[in-house]
């Protein structure tokens, strides 16, 4: 049986994008001519990008400037055969400055649900984004922003407010019961409540002004 050959590199990327269907398939290792394979952009981590399809694919999705074959992945991609993904490294596209205009919207429509990779993408230059669908991303980057900072303002405010609880507690229940031992028990008592009472008007304090909060298992 003839070995099949492939004239370019190029080529055999194509065949491995349309033929590839297991995240630990091999079609580029087997046909890949030597000089292919000892490029030294295949050889940055501790194994070769070309180990598996999957490692192979993720990186020209990253890193190829030939549209022919972004379209081919991403297509690939897009319409939810993963195979190739490998989740631990890069998210596939984000990184490539050289996408199309076109190609940057679909990547941002894509992944718009998931607002870590929009922020990735605000930082990335690419290199033939239009001035709308840049407006585009930094618009969801800054929206997604005012309502983190929303839910934090929201939050703080009821820190805030349950604290200012906890001392009115501090002060009308527990004060109050400190001074009433003191005036009406035993010596030992006495000694017990007037350190109680110290240590609660020193927690009230801090309460109040905000370098402490109320205790987690408080009830009201």
């Amino acid at each position: 049986m003839n070995r099949r050959t492939f004239d370019t590199e190029k080529e055999l990327i194509l065949y491995v994008i349309e033929n590839c269907d297991k995240s630990y398939s091999k079609i580029y290792k087997k046909y890949a001519k030597r000089e292919w394979k000892s490029n030294p952009k295949y050889h940055t981590a501790r194994s070769p990008e070309y180990t598996y399809d999957s490692w192979i694919m993720e990186w020209f999705s990253n890193n190829s400037d030939d549209q022919e074959i972004i379209e081919a992945l991403w297509k690939k991609y897009k319409y939810g055969n993963t195979c190739w993904t490998r989740p631990i490294f890069e998210i596939p596209f984000v990184k490539n400055v050289n996408l199309t205009d076109d190609l940057i919207r679909s990547v941002y429509s894509y992944y718009s649900p998931m607002n870590t990779r929009i922020w990735e993408m605000q930082k990335v230059e690419y290199k033939n984004i239009s001035k709308e669908t840049k407006e585009l991303i930094d618009n969801h980057c800054m929206t997604q922003r005012l309502w983190r900072d929303a839910e934090d303002l929201k939050q703080l405010y009821l820190n805030w407010n349950r604290n200012q609880r906890y001392a009115a507690y501090l002060k009308e229940k527990v004060i109050p019961f400190a001074e009433h031992v003191f005036a009406t028990g035993s010596e030992l008592d006495r000694e017990w409540a007037r350190e109680m009472a110290k240590s609660i008007q020193y927690e009230r304090k801090e309460v109040m002004e905000g370098r402490l909060n109320a205790p987690e298992d408080w009830e009201e």
